[in-house]
């Protein structure tokens, strides 16, 4: 299956809402930004439209699920250190936190 990941440059809110309006085609709220602890399983609130995983800074990874099976979908990385990750997200997904990665979530305005 997979999750379509998008790296970026925009770190900015308002950037990054532009950008993930561009992705998913709907208007986009600011990311609002969780740093989540080890092994934190987190479903994100309906109407998130896209996740943006932070790993400038920050060690970590997050692994994507679908919620009902438990079936593994995908997963943001070390390969992905240094970066700011895009995810579109799918209402039917989880995904469970290695490390202490910061994550954003953008909802649907």
């Amino acid at each position: 299956m997979g999750a379509t990941k998008i790296r970026t440059v925009e770190s900015t809110g308002v950037k990054l809402a532009e950008k993930c309006k561009e992705i998913t085609k709907y208007d986009c709220s600011e990311p609002t930004w969780t740093t989540h602890q080890d092994r934190d399983e987190i479903a994100p609130p309906a109407g998130t439209v896209a996740i943006v995983v932070d790993l400038r800074n920050a060690w970590g990874s997050i692994r994507i699920y679908q919620t009902q099976n438990d079936d593994y979908v995908d997963m943001v990385g070390m390969d992905e250190k240094k970066n700011l990750v895009i995810v579109p997200w799918q209402d039917d997904w989880t995904y469970l936190c290695t490390g202490s990665p910061q994550v954003g979530c953008v909802m649907k305005k």
